[in-house]
């Protein structure tokens, strides 16, 4: 720092925080003095009146730069010069003193000037100190840096949002150590500080373990000598709000997907339950042409693999069809214990930890086991040499604590927690963002269509529970599920075998489908097993059918989903006045608004499109026979 600097913090009340060593100091003292006397010697017959001025200008730069040691030093020997080399008459003020006299009056003088300059400088230096110490108090970030973006103060609030401690950043280049990205170019940023002195804007830096920080960030520029400026930054850090605003705009782009997933899969099982209806009608009607029948089969394969896409595609949007029931996800696991080692090879070394106690949750068990098999293959996928997979289950507690520290927003509660974790190539933070889109993978085309995790997604979300992901590149990863727990005892759903039933029947149906292809399909079967086949087309139809017909009807089979009525309201509608009906439901999805919230009762008939003439005919003569 210059001496004029130095001379402006302290005529200004501030002085520097650090002092040169105190050894400097004092050979800077003895320096200037002795070159003091060298020129006051030199100078000789042009100082006959004032031979100190020299000594004065050294003992106050000494001061100055050394502080009061260094002046006092100074003068002393300054004192101790003078009378030695510059006796009478070139005093004149003071020939007749004695030289000890002269001596003294020079010390005292001085020490005096040197003891007010230093009691002013230790106030100034207290009031930096305090204002320090109420900068390190504030949460918030501030840092000054020089103008070269040499950081020359770093308060604790920036030490605990960037990582590093004052003795590390100071000195450093304040963009290079936390790469600073700045929302325009830095010459538009210093035309606006030179011009207006202040300036603001939102930034995006690293901290020190490599996480990214989001700041907003208010600068301004002080000139702190003749040339020197110095830039006061105030940021508040806006990370937890940033990533908050990213996790809402990643869940409305899922949302959107699911819709528009949720949507094609609809329009697209009610053309698969046209091609599948007539390609077993034809089926049965071909006889014994194995060729044409061979044909048929191909046909009806193709379809099945596209109805079990679509599936997959409603599982993701969350539209699919649920049975849930109260589930121990420890006997989900159990039931799968003898299919996962198969699933996985025998170079996976797979464990399976239940949880002591482990609470009841409400959800659909297939789906349940889809759920972790999926979760399954992708950890086998991602330990191709091998590795460890281990699956536990356990009862947990969720707060609003654990809700900002994985960045979740979720219900506070208890629930019970499913974890898939492995110890292979682990994500990157690119797939992480990514990771349950439909049709995203990063395997080859020929391992994987990209739905996998994104039926995690969708049947989790359905039941309730929701997903948290941990994973480093090299590191593995950890998929924790958690699902609220309930307080019930499981459900035996273990169904009794029977043996299968005629298809046939004499009984009359109401048949309520908007999709003329797919009515047309399922009337054309019906008819040809004996049935008497009513036809609507929309639910009005249905209902002024139902008041002219004079027999009885015997079973509703309506669709979910209709303009004006869904299936459930006209169902409600149309028992009232026929109790004796039986109602089965079919559709491509079902709706939010329906069913409960994209689920079915246990006691609900419900089939899931595209499904074969040969189920249908099974599940009239159940319900029909009851």
């Amino acid at each position: 720092m210059s001496l004029y600097d130095r001379f402006n913090l302290l005529r200004s009340g501030l002085s520097p925080r650090a002092q040169p060593p105190a050894l400097v100091g004092y050979g800077v003292a003895v320096l200037l003095v002795g070159l003091s006397t060298l020129v006051g010697l030199w100078f000789r017959p042009a100082t006959y009146y004032s031979p100190y001025l020299f000594f004065y200008a050294a003992i106050l730069i000494s001061l100055l730069y050394g502080g009061f040691g260094a002046g006092l030093a100074s003068t002393f020997l300054s004192a101790l010069l003078v009378n030695v080399l510059f006796q009478p008459p070139y005093w004149q003020f003071s020939h007749d003193l004695p030289v000890l006299a002269r001596g003294s009056y020079f010390c005292l003088s001085f020490g005096f000037i040197c003891w007010l300059v230093d009691a002013r400088r230790r106030r100034a230096e207290g009031q930096i100190q305090t204002q320090h110490q109420l900068l390190d108090m504030a949460a918030a970030p501030v840092i000054m840096c020089d103008e070269d973006d040499r950081i020359t103060y770093w308060n604790k609030g920036a030490e605990s949002v960037y990582g590093w401690n004052e003795e590390e950043a100071i000195g450093q280049h304040l963009t290079e150590l936390l790469h600073t990205v700045l929302p325009e170019p830095i010459q538009d940023i210093k035309r606006q500080l030179t011009s207006v002195g202040q300036w603001s804007g939102e930034l995006k830096r690293t901290r020190k373990d490599g996480s990214a920080a989001f700041v907003s960030s208010s600068w301004t520029l002080r000139r702190t000598g003749r040339h020197g400026l110095t830039r006061l930054e105030s940021d508040h850090d806006l990370t937890e709000q940033h990533l908050l605003e990213e996790q809402f705009l990643q869940a409305q782009k899922m949302e959107a997907v699911g819709r528009l997933s949720g949507g094609v899969a609809h329009d697209f099982n009610n053309i698969l339950m046209i091609i599948t209806g007539y390609g077993d009608l034809l089926k049965e009607q071909l006889g014994s042409d194995e060729r044409q029948r061979r044909m048929i089969d191909e046909i009806l394969k193709a379809a099945n693999r596209a109805a079990s896409l679509t599936h997959q595609l409603l599982a993701f949007s969350r539209k699919q069809i649920l049975m849930p029931k109260v589930v121990d996800l420890n006997n989900v696991l159990a039931d799968l214990g003898k299919m996962l080692p198969r699933l996985i090879g025998e170079d996976i070394d797979l464990e399976i930890v239940p949880g002591n106690g482990l609470g009841r949750v409400m959800a659909d068990a297939s789906q349940m086991q889809q759920v972790v098999m999926n979760l399954v293959v992708n950890a086998r996928d991602a330990m191709p040499d091998g590795g460890r997979l281990t699956i536990e289950t356990a009862n947990t507690e969720w707060d609003e604590k654990s809700g900002r520290e994985y960045g979740i927003e979720a219900k506070p509660g208890s629930f019970v927690l499913l974890s898939v974790a492995d110890n292979g190539i682990g994500m990157d933070r690119e797939t992480l963002a990514h990771l349950f889109e439909p049709f995203f993978t990063t395997k080859s085309v020929d391992k994987g269509t990209g739905l996998g995790l994104s039926i995690v997604y969708g049947v989790v979300k359905q039941s309730g529970g929701f997903i948290w992901v941990d994973s480093e590149p090299g590191q593995g990863t950890t998929f924790k599920i958690y699902l609220p727990r309930i307080e019930a005892e499981e459900t035996n759903a273990s169904p009794t075998n029977v043996p299968p039933k005629s298809r046939r029947g004499s009984e009359i149906i109401l048949l309520v489908e908007d999709e003329q292809g797919v009515r047309e399909a399922i009337s054309y079967f019906l008819r040809g097993q004996g049935y008497t086949v009513l036809e609507a087309h929309n639910p009005k139809v249905a209902i002024e059918i139902a008041q002219k017909q004079s027999k009885p009807i015997h079973l509703l089979m309506t669709d979910m989903i209709m303009p004006e009525m869904n299936g459930r309201e006209l169902a409600t509608q149309l028992t009232a006045t026929h109790p004796e009906m039986g109602v089965l439901y079919i559709s491509g999805y079902t709706d939010r608004a329906i069913a409960g919230g994209t689920t079915i009762d246990a006691n609900m008939n419900f089939l899931q499109k595209p499904f074969g003439f040969d189920v249908l005919g099974r599940k009239l003569r159940d319900i029909l026979d009851r």
